[in-house]
């Protein structure tokens, strides 16, 4: 009768198994430790990813790191979008397709952000896509109160995913939901609503399935 998981998986592509979802800072030994076999307890990604928000903190007078300052320091390549135009033509042209052409080879400015934090170049791609799964779970999967901010509680499960693990995210993401749904229900009761918070969800719902 209400949203479930096998709603997330069939509209948002969310994955209902895998391993645990859980936003942990991991310690240090962790980082740049290793275990049986000589495997490394973490991928080595995940280490660049604290070093490229330390570095962001400190040069951020809030001590905060934006989605805005996250993608301009591993982005920097020309913006392929610009802003909201009026004018059609120019709105059509600037709409994606939906088609991923083949990637270029990155300049020596576009491959900035490796020399920053001195990126091996074995490890440079799996760091690029760990640092955009950083964005994407911070901002797009799991937001919180905090918008638009980065989380280094995600960066284990990030460089984890960047490496081709599965998470379970389909299960965090329905209990932010219902988390979400009840404090508009709270917020509701003090300002009267035209329909309740959940009518409005299975509303929403209902159109994305039909």
């Amino acid at each position: 009768m209400s949203i479930s998981l096998w709603d997330l998986t069939y509209i948002g592509g969310l994955p209902v198994y895998g391993r645990f979802y859980d936003e942990v800072i991991p310690p240090a030994q962790d980082l740049t430790g290793h275990g049986e076999s000589n495997k490394s307890f973490l991928p080595p990604s995940c280490k660049y990813l604290f070093s490229a928000y330390r570095k962001l903190v400190h040069a951020s007078e809030t001590h905060q790191v934006t989605t805005h300052a996250w993608v301009s320091f591993w982005f920097r390549q020309k913006s392929r979008y610009t802003d909201h135009s009026p004018n059609d033509q120019r709105e059509r042209a600037n709409k994606p397709t939906g088609q991923i052409n083949k990637p270029l080879r990155r300049t020596r400015n576009e491959e900035g952000a490796f020399d920053d934090l001195a990126i091996k170049t074995s490890v440079q791609e799996e760091a690029y896509l760990a640092a955009f799964l950083s964005c994407w779970l911070s901002v797009f999967v799991l937001p919180n109160e905090e918008v638009n901010q980065i989380r280094p509680t995600v960066f284990k499960v990030a460089s984890m995913m960047a490496r081709g693990c599965t998470f379970s995210l389909a299960v965090p993401v329905l209990a932010s939901i219902y988390r979400g749904l009840k404090q508009i229900f709270i917020f509701s009761h003090s300002k009267p609503m035209q329909c309740s918070p959940s009518h409005a969800l299975h509303l929403w719902l209902a159109r994305q399935l039909f």
